[in-house]
């Protein structure tokens, strides 16, 4: 916690444990920082604002371009088709080593490009930074830059601004803020200055905060920094957002283990086809160029053009779906996930507030007109308990965020085909539990875990738990990170879901992200693999059905080949065993690679999808 220690005639504000700012008294919080309601002076600004620095994310090391393209290269299968095309140059086949050095560099770029506009998500999140704040210094108000500000510091809001920092609230009027990009609920919060009690209340239920980039939807406030630049909740995202590296893909990881697999069976291979020339006493020139051809024959230089292109195919599909990919290996990712991990509101939900039914005397309506009455002369502000007074109990109006038509359907299919669907909000655990029970995500108490329980469950208890649990509530940003991490571990496909600045890195971390595209924030759409332009989790289900199909498709590409080039293997591994001569010259050999690999482009995405695809 911070405190505020006299020595040496300055006030030094200390770093010690948990801020728990919203379990203090705003008059101890003020002392504890060393400040007053009149603000800090400008030589104490000063000065703190050296010893703290500037309240700005830091943009951290970033790789250069070059960089970026070097690192594609690393990959096993690439390095097997380079050297592939070094050993087509070597027998003269030059037209084989232009098309597969053209296709490794068209995959160097895409990837290139994909991992640079990844990297500008940290750059989205320090943009959504307020240029300048109302702040008392010596006693009066005066506009300063918000990197200025120093923990202590005394900030002005009211409805339009964006708040500068994390802030303990000191005054407020009728005061709500837009705090959707750290909770994920769309519905301004409305906030007081009661201390809290408990430390380990919800972010979203911290009623005396206002945290840095929400928004003041309506009233005034007076409120005492409590938190600057990276110290703040959303400076932690933002560490959490550049620490994560992501994760491969499964088609990215099977490629690599064919590709070491099928170069250490083809080495060995030509290694006994050579020898066993030899010793046939056939020309060792002959011979080296008929393993050299064997093992261009063997090597699937096509698959990487096969595989690009089955994907762009299948991206431009899945946009007549209402879902964007912006990283192409994610369309077949869809295919393997095992588990979707959604928002509630707006993506299950219509995010729309609607009557469900209303309760009058007793008895329940679906439906019933509400009436109103006018009040001639209008109360102050001071006499506005005057209205709450002598009132009879009338009935009920039950409102809730119903769920959308389509969603339970799509839920169902995600169950029928092998999929588990987790519900991740930042509501109250009765309102997303009569949601998942309505859906069919989950109706036993036993799969709900809210974000206060779960942090103190040890990373190994919460292995034991992650695989049965379909509801988490009122969750951070640190937690939704966990949950993806900890179901990766269990060995699962996880897809994310999300729309906030907090989902930022789940989205990254995740197997596939998925962004809305309606009521996203840049953030996490730059840190997403996918958009979906309607926000709907019916279009996810969509998505998955046509990644298995691109998947089973490229499958089957790679059993052709295969099966065709397996052909000239044993022909020529065989044939030295049997006594007979060298059935087939080097020209032979590339003949037929070339005439084969033809024959099975192209074909991957028109196939149609084999039976019992979707399960």
């Amino acid at each position: 916690m911070l405190y505020a220690q006299k020595g040496s005639g300055e006030t030094r504000v200390r770093v010690e444990g948990n801020n728990s700012w919203h379990c203090l008294d705003a008059a101890e919080v003020v002392a504890r920082l060393g400040s007053s309601t009149e603000g800090l002076t400008a030589e104490e600004a000063d000065r703190r604002l050296l010893e703290q620095g500037p309240n700005f994310l830091p943009g951290g090391k970033r790789r250069s371009v070059l960089a970026m393209l070097l690192g594609q290269f690393r990959d096993v299968m690439i390095l097997v088709l380079l050297a592939a095309a070094g050993v087509s140059a070597v027998v003269g086949e030059l037209q084989d080593t232009i098309a597969i050095l053209v296709i490794v560099l068209l995959n160097a770029i895409i990837g290139t490009v994909q991992e640079f506009r990844a990297e500008r998500a940290v750059a989205a999140l320090r943009q959504m930074a307020t240029p300048e704040s109302l702040v008392m210094r010596d006693g009066t108000a005066r506009i300063v830059p918000a990197a200025a500000l120093v923990v202590g510091d005394v900030v002005l809001l009211e409805a339009g601004n964006q708040v500068p920092a994390d802030l303990r609230l000191l005054e407020s009027e009728e005061l709500q803020v837009d705090e959707s990009m750290l909770t994920g609920e769309s519905q301004p919060v409305g906030k007081d200055v009661a201390s809290l009690g408990d430390d380990a209340v919800a972010l979203g239920d911290r009623r005396n905060l206002a945290f840095k980039s929400s928004l003041i939807t309506r009233g005034r406030s007076l409120g005492v920094v409590v938190a600057t630049g990276t110290s703040t909740e959303i400076g932690q995202i933002a560490a959490l957002l550049s620490d994560e590296s992501g994760t491969r893909t499964p088609l990215q990881v099977r490629l690599a283990r064919f590709g070491r697999y099928l170069a250490m069976a083809v080495l060995a291979i030509c290694a006994v086809v050579f020898v066993a020339g030899l010793l046939q006493g056939q020309p060792g020139v002959l011979m080296f160029l008929t393993t050299v051809s064997l093992a261009v024959a063997a090597i699937p230089e096509a698959l990487p053009a096969v595989v690009t292109i089955s994907l762009a195919l299948g991206a431009r599909k899945l946009i007549l779906e209402k879902a964007l990919v912006r990283n192409l290996p994610a369309v077949e990712t869809l295919g393997s996930v095992t588990f979707i991990c959604t928002d509630k509101t707006g993506t299950l939900t219509e995010n729309r507030m609607s009557v469900e039914c209303v309760i009058l005397n007793g008895q329940r309506h679906p439906q019933l007109p509400v009436a109103a009455r006018e009040v001639q002369d209008v109360p102050g502000h001071d006499q506005l308990a005057s209205l709450e007074t002598e009132l009879a109990f009338v009935g009920l109006i039950a409102l809730i965020d119903p769920p959308r038509q389509e969603a339970a359907a799509a839920v169902a299919d995600c169950l029928a085909a092998g999929i588990t669907p987790v519900m991740i909000t930042g509501d109250h655990p009765g309102t997303a539990s009569a949601i998942a029970r309505r859906l069919g995500i989950s109706d036993s108490p036993g799969a709900l875990l809210t974000g206060p329980e779960l942090a103190t469950l040890s990373d190994t208890d919460f292995a034991t738990r992650v695989a049965s649990i379909r509801v988490y509530v009122r969750v951070s940003p640190e937690q939704k990170l966990r949950i993806v991490k900890a179901l990766q571990d269990a060995g699962e496909f996880v897809a994310m879901t999300g729309d906030g600045v907090n989902d930022a890195p789940a989205l990254k971390r995740a197997g596939i992200g998925v962004s809305m595209g309606l009521s996203g924030t840049d953030v996490a759409r730059e840190a997403a693999d996918m958009v979906l332009l309607d926000d709907n989790f019916a279009t996810i289900v969509r998505a998955v059905r046509a990644g298995r199909r691109i998947f089973d498709n490229i499958r089957k590409f790679i059993k052709d080949t295969m099966s065709s080039n397996s052909g000239e293997i044993w022909t020529l591994f065989l044939a030295p065993f049997l006594g007979l001569p060298i059935p087939l010259l080097p020209i032979h050999i590339l003949w037929i690679n070339l005439v084969t690999d033809g024959r099975t482009d192209g074909r991957t995405d028109g196939r149609p999808a084999g039976p019992g695809l979707r399960r």
